[in-house]
């Protein structure tokens, strides 16, 4: 009996006669089902990304586009997410969690600069409800380069934890954008947590600022690095904020945070 995964479910529905010899092929063994690229499309605009407010979730709600099919799509695990619209990433992007999610990277508007406002929120009631677990490269932020003097881009981790788990130099960075964890809106406290195994870069080629709010948890295992050049070269404005009721913990034996001025 032939058993689907969640990768070739997604699709079935639309098989050409084709894609449905390849399916079965799949099935057989004969080759492996890739992840993919997937950009944040709850609209469904044709052929492009949006902004607006979806859910996120797996094998279930098509709150996606790939531009390798040209067509709305489920999520698979394994896929890496995109979020943000053309050259810019103006607008606001909420992603509701549905379920906890396993991801390989996780990036806002990659090539390009990030302006727009990011939230990804659990569903449950209380914090880390739900996870996203990263296991390659989380790029919050510009990726320009343009030595901007202060942070444009918003992201905001309310009621969820986000693990990236890649361990390696230089994945998990915050350019250009502030970073809130545990976000705090008008009079309602959302509890969040941001792991980071090795090392956190807050700053990079664009100024940038991590804020832990009521209720977040920083929690990096190595070291956080606060850099940001300003295009000077001199100095250049990238802030860690610990407020009320939030914390950071950096928690590997020999552990610190570095101020990297002109990174």
């Amino acid at each position: 009996m032939l058993s689907l995964n969640s990768k070739s479910r997604k699709s079935i529905g639309i098989l050409s006669a084709g894609a449905a010899a390849a399916l079965l092929l799949t099935g057989l063994g004969v080759s492996n089902v890739t992840a993919d690229t997937l950009n944040w499309n709850p609209a469904g605009t044709p052929g492009t990304s949006s902004v607006g407010s979806g859910t996120w979730d797996t094998g279930t709600t098509a709150d996606w586009y790939d531009a390798t099919t040209s067509a709305q799509s489920t999520w698979a695990a394994g896929d890496s997410a995109v979020f943000g619209m053309a050259t810019t990433g103006t607008g606001s992007y909420t992603a509701t969690l549905g379920s906890s999610i396993s991801a390989t990277n996780v990036n806002t508007n990659p090539g390009n600069a990030f302006a727009g406002t990011l939230t990804l929120i659990g569903n449950g009631t209380s914090a880390g409800s739900e996870s996203i677990t990263a296991s390659g490269t989380v790029h919050f932020g510009g990726d320009a380069g343009d030595g901007g003097t202060v942070p444009v881009g918003v992201v905001n981790l309310q009621n969820v934890i986000f693990n990236a788990t890649s361990g390696a130099a230089a994945s998990d960075e915050v350019w250009g954008s502030t970073l809130n964890v545990g976000d705090k809106v008008g009079s309602a406290s959302y509890g969040a947590t941001y792991n980071a195994p090795t090392y956190l870069d807050i700053g990079g080629a664009n100024v940038a600022a991590v804020n832990v709010n009521n209720g977040g948890l920083l929690n990096v295992g190595g070291y956080i690095r606060i850099g940001g050049d300003n295009g000077a070269g001199s100095a250049n404005g990238s802030v860690l904020s610990v407020n009320t009721g939030g914390a950071v913990d950096v928690t590997a034996s020999g552990g610190y945070i570095l101020l990297d001025n002109g990174h």
